[in-house]
């Protein structure tokens, strides 16, 4: 069990962050979804086979390759071509981060940019991203001191999507755990009355 002091220490640290790299060179970018790709379909192949019985899985003879371990040498084939490719593409990427605001300053943000039926207004989503960026940095985590009007106008929609959703919900996330013994109700182990 961790100590009072180690716990007290990490809460008061504690502010959930968000990254987004965004590769500058379409081409590179390409590669990289291309071998990701790749490596989702093999795992998706892998899944379907090991939910098939061993004897069923196509082996003719104890001799045969089983096709479960030709997936997986498959799969790690795929996961170094996916390195790989985001190696490549390292020098083109920049790193958006994004750190969750207080409760009270992103009230502040959602009040100021909501309806009176407080559904929120299409405005809502730059103005978080603008409070909750803390800056941009290459791959290796170097500062390209960059404010967000510089870094929103290199995104391009979907990518300016993608974050205004990813924000959003890095504010809207709980972080409760909804049950524990102490709520059970269950005699001896609740702090309810039995």
């Amino acid at each position: 069990m961790p100590s009072v002091e180690y716990l007290r220490e990490k809460a008061l640290r504690h502010r959930p962050t968000l990254d987004y790299s965004i590769c500058l060179d379409p081409d590179l970018r390409q590669q990289v979804d291309l071998a990701t790709a790749a490596l989702v379909q093999l795992q998706a192949r892998r899944a379907t086979l090991a939910a098939i019985p061993a004897e069923d899985r196509g082996a003719k003879s104890l001799a045969d390759t089983d096709p479960l371990k030709q997936l997986d040498e498959q799969i790690a084939q795929a996961e170094q071509a996916v390195a790989d490719a985001e190696a490549s593409a390292a020098d083109e990427v920049v790193v958006l981060h994004f750190a969750r605001l207080a409760p009270d300053a992103h009230d502040e943000v959602s009040t100021a940019h909501a309806r009176p039926d407080g559904i929120l207004k299409p405005e809502y989503y730059p103005a978080v991203c603008a409070a909750a960026y803390v800056n941009a940095t290459t791959s290796d985590g170097q500062d390209l001191d960059m404010d967000w009007p510089q870094a929103y106008a290199m995104l391009n929609t979907g990518d300016r999507d993608l974050i205004f959703i990813g924000v959003h919900n890095l504010h809207a996330q709980a972080a409760v755990i909804p049950f524990n013994l102490a709520s059970s109700g269950r005699p001896g182990t609740s702090s309810l009355p039995a």
